[in-house]
């Protein structure tokens, strides 16, 4: 799904609700910059590949 930045703090669903059946784009970009913010730069990096992937 493509979203702003800040979405996902509208679209958020439980895990029950959810469980990895669908990946919001926006969820991916809240990773990025909270991974980034907390000094993971590994995985910061690897979830700046995803919203490419999610938009093929």
């Amino acid at each position: 799904m493509r979203d702003g930045r800040d979405d996902w703090s509208e679209h958020a669903s439980s895990a029950d609700d959810e469980n990895l059946n669908r990946v919001h784009r926006c969820a991916v970009i809240s990773l990025e910059s909270r991974a980034a913010q907390n000094d993971h730069d590994e995985i910061a990096r690897a979830a700046k590949q995803l919203p490419d992937q999610i938009d093929d």
